[in-house]
């Protein structure tokens, strides 16, 4: 199973911001994660070249998406038919305004905040590789 990392913004901040509120140093964070280390970013639009190449998801890859708030989430809903098939895990960075029955329109396997402890995320990423360490 390959692992993505997608968010619509690559940075959202200076040089002085936290890691959990920038998609590219939270990226960096992941990749300090055991089994995250080749993690592949994607950034923009979700419009994926078909057929799949090596650096597009495929069908059972995992997917981290990393949405900075409800109009992030919006258009990831919107664009959900290119998500599908991927095993997917959602990071709200602010999830202010947001109706929590949204977040399921994904279908993801796991819902987190930024503020949540990491270790979370890294357990349930090590369960869907089907080792816990």
């Amino acid at each position: 199973m390959r692992k993505f990392f997608y968010a619509i913004n690559k940075s959202a901040c200076g040089p002085d911001c936290r890691w959990q509120i920038c998609p590219q140093r939270y990226l960096t964070r992941l990749r300090k994660i055991n089994g995250l280390q080749s993690i592949r970013p994607l950034f923009g639009d979700v419009v994926y070249v078909s057929p799949p190449s090596d650096s597009t998801p495929r069908n059972g890859d995992l997917i981290i998406l990393y949405a900075e708030n409800s109009s992030d989430l919006d258009a990831m809903i919107a664009a959900r038919d290119n998500f599908d098939g991927l095993k997917k895990i959602l990071v709200m960075a602010d999830s202010a305004g947001v109706n929590g029955d949204k977040y399921h329109m994904l279908a993801p396997r796991f819902i987190t905040q930024v503020e949540r402890n990491i270790d979370e995320l890294e357990a349930v990423i090590q369960k869907m590789n089907g080792y816990v360490q």
